[in-house]
């Protein structure tokens, strides 16, 4: 707060600084003439001592911190006079900033959403994903087992909770008006409470371990979500 101030003052602060200058300057060539050197003589002495007024005025701003804001404010006024003589080249320019800024912004959005964006659960710094590998064999990835996703649930002691899924799956909507085809992902039941969702239906073992009538029980509650 001081220093804009002071900023605002500048004007003000320069003069006291000039009439300074001017003073001390005074003083050396009283100081002179009263030794008994010329009048004039005793000016130039007194100049060549203390330095260009000037030179010592620019020092002084450069110390204050106002010269670079001064060049800023410059510059700035000579930018705006030149785009005013030239509309068309700055009709260019404002279009060109526009479209950078739309397309920056554009894939930021869509960069944050895919890589930066935390996912929509509960911790979710704490869920990762898990998959045998045999890369010796050529096999940097493959599909878990239900036999090793038991396996793991037994005998691990790293996480709370391991579900198994497949992200892609085709399934047949029927019950209540006409059937559907869906796309959805095959799950063990315990996938909700590994993700710590607490809307919405949850799975039993009993229904996903059930065919026939009971795997379609809820296609209505599906239908009318």
């Amino acid at each position: 707060m001081r220093w804009i101030t002071s900023w605002l003052r500048r004007e003000r602060e320069d003069d006291e600084l000039a009439e300074e200058l001017r003073s001390h300057l005074a003083i050396e060539a009283r100081q002179r003439v009263e030794a008994g050197e010329d009048p004039a003589e005793a000016a130039r002495a007194a100049r060549r001592l203390f330095g260009s007024p000037a030179f010592i005025q620019e020092t002084t701003r450069e110390t204050w911190g106002w010269s670079k804001l001064e060049q800023l404010t410059d510059d700035l006024r000579f930018g705006l006079r030149m785009l005013r003589k030239t509309p068309a080249w700055t009709a260019v320019i404002c279009a060109t900033l526009a479209l950078g800024i739309g397309w920056s912004t554009a894939i930021f959005s869509v960069a944050y959403g895919v890589l930066l964006a935390p996912l929509p659960y509960p911790r979710p710094s704490q869920l990762m994903a898990l998959w045998p590998s045999a890369p010796k064999y050529g096999y940097p990835r493959f599909n878990v087992s239900a036999a090793l996703w038991m396996h793991w649930k037994r005998r691990s002691r790293l996480f709370e909770g391991i579900a198994l899924t497949r992200p892609i799956a085709n399934f047949n909507l029927t019950g209540d008006g006409p059937p559907e085809r869906l796309e959805g992902a095959r799950t063990t039941a315990d996938l909700p409470q590994v993700l710590s969702v607490t809307r919405g239906w949850r799975f039993s073992a009993t229904v996903c371990g059930s065919a026939g009538s009971e795997a379609t029980r809820p296609s209505s509650a599906v239908r009318s979500h």
